[in-house]
């Protein structure tokens, strides 16, 4: 073979040999390709995993912080809904106690109503919680409860110190003079009172002054015997046994009597209060006993603070 054919062939093998070559390379490449292709798809799709997520993350909590903020605007209703009944609810218990009219069923009706309204915001109360709040709204009630009950005791006191305020604040000149009167009769009581012991010796000088014809030197002899200790003297329980019997018809108290300004009950409800109590004033007195229900409802909002601003509380026990 001729020198140029012999390039010819080794051309053509050459070119042979480099064909399966080229594809084997174009192969490798497609799949370098490929494979680059998979991983970008790889990353695409959990960069989106992460963003929804993300975004799945962020919407419960804004929906955990609506739904706190749609709880705690509901608190603050009920506590607003109990607060203000329980304001009425005082209001009717002073009203009740302090200012009786000559209608009782009508009085008991209005207190009831504002208890009944309170026991009714209560129970809405007891729902929405927290358990501190609720114990503290039941502890108002209970508190009002007893608060009447100490109070309605002393309504015919309050109705009878209450007739001598009437007079003392009308325009009539005689009427002023005389409610002057009772009160330096009273005055001379508390006096008396004030040198004998509190308690038993008091009650029991009140009592034998009731009593015609007791010998009281005998009856405090006896007394002082069975309690020497602590016992006055006779002089003392004498003297307040004297200013009790005063039954001048012209005194001030028995005028009051027989012109309808106050009945015997009163005359009694007065004396008796001023034996026992010579240093209080009755009406504070009875005031001081329904002082605890406004404390109670102070509580209350207090408990309904810390709940709905605690952050305003750090540190409160």
């Amino acid at each position: 073979m001729s020198p140029e054919g012999v390039a010819g062939a080794l051309a053509l093998i050459g070119a042979m040999l480099a064909a399966p070559l080229g594809y084997l390379g174009a192969r490798a490449g497609g799949k370098a390709t490929l494979a680059a292709a998979q991983e970008q798809s790889r990353a695409t799709l959990k960069a989106a995993e992460e963003q929804t997520r993300a975004t799945l993350a962020a919407t419960r909590e804004v929906n955990r912080g609506l739904s706190s903020q749609a709880a705690t605007d509901a608190r603050r209703a009920v506590y607003a809904d109990f607060a203000r009944v329980g304001r009425g609810l005082v209001d009717a218990l002073h009203r009740y106690v302090m200012q009786p009219g000559p209608d009782v069923d009508a009085d008991t009706a209005v207190y009831l109503a504002a208890l009944d309204a309170a026991r009714w915001e209560y129970d809405v109360v007891s729902i929405e919680g927290p358990p501190r709040v609720r114990d503290a709204a039941k502890a108002f009630i209970d508190q009002v409860l007893v608060c009447r009950a100490h109070g309605s005791g002393y309504a015919s006191l309050v109705m009878a110190f209450g007739k001598l305020d009437e007079l003392r604040l009308t325009d009539d000149g005689h009427h002023f003079e005389q409610v002057l009167e009772m009160e330096r009769e009273m005055a001379a009581i508390r006096r008396a009172a004030r040198n004998v012991p509190a308690g038993e010796w008091r009650h029991h000088a009140h009592i034998w002054a009731s009593e015609p014809g007791v010998n009281v030197r005998e009856q405090w002899r006896e007394e002082r015997d069975r309690n020497p200790e602590g016992a006055p003297a006779y002089e003392e329980v004498s003297a307040l046994v004297d200013v009790l019997r005063d039954d001048d018809p012209h005194s001030a108290m028995e005028a009051a009597v027989q012109a309808g300004q106050l009945d015997r009950r009163d005359v009694s409800r007065i004396v008796s209060h001023v034996v026992k109590f010579p240093d209080h004033d009755p009406l504070g007195m009875v005031r001081a006993t329904l002082i605890p229900a406004s404390e109670g409802l102070e509580a209350f909002v207090k408990e309904a603070g810390r709940v709905l601003h605690p952050e305003e509380h750090i540190g409160d026990s």
